[in-house]
């Protein structure tokens, strides 16, 4: 069996995850980069869950799989370069986060820190794919952020309310 050369969540690896994509196949690619650091709460919470997770994750077409390594992941700017415009939303946002998501914890807490009208959610012993592994909590979490923002409810944080 070939190696897969890089399964981290790094923009450095999306261009070897695409060309592992175009080279193995995604039934290959998926034995290793469906076992990422961030989804193994998920195997250890619901291991048929992630089963069925890594039955989809190798049906997916590799072509298009590498096109969202190389073009979507691998070529967008990074989060910390809109700064400036996250600071001007006013919309409200719902921030959702698993405590054992690494990579997405700091970035999580960057979006909570500058979009005014945000609200942060991190579920306990939950990992990135928060939504398969907590269908419940994420529904409920969703259900009461939709109704409040479209019930007003949702302002923008009170800047008093900030450490100085």
């Amino acid at each position: 069996m070939p190696e897969i050369t890089c399964i981290g969540a790094r923009r450095r690896c999306r261009p070897r995850n695409a060309r592992d994509f175009e080279t193995l196949g995604s039934p290959e690619v998926a034995k290793t980069y469906g076992q990422s650091p961030n989804r193994i709460a998920f195997k250890v919470k619901d291991p048929r869950g992630f089963q069925e997770f890594m039955e989809a994750l190798a049906r997916h077409d590799a072509q298009g799989s590498a096109h969202t390594q190389r073009g979507f992941q691998g070529g967008r700017p990074s989060l910390y370069a809109f700064e400036e415009h996250i600071r001007r939303l006013t919309l409200p946002v719902l921030i959702v986060v698993g405590d054992e998501d690494d990579a997405c914890i700091e970035p999580s807490l960057f979006l909570k820190q500058n979009v005014p009208a945000s609200g942060l959610a991190m579920f306990p012993k939950t990992g990135h794919v928060l939504n398969l592994e907590e269908p419940a909590l994420f529904n409920e979490t969703l259900a009461r952020f939709l109704a409040l923002a479209e019930a007003d409810r949702w302002p923008p944080r009170d800047p008093a309310s900030r450490r100085a």
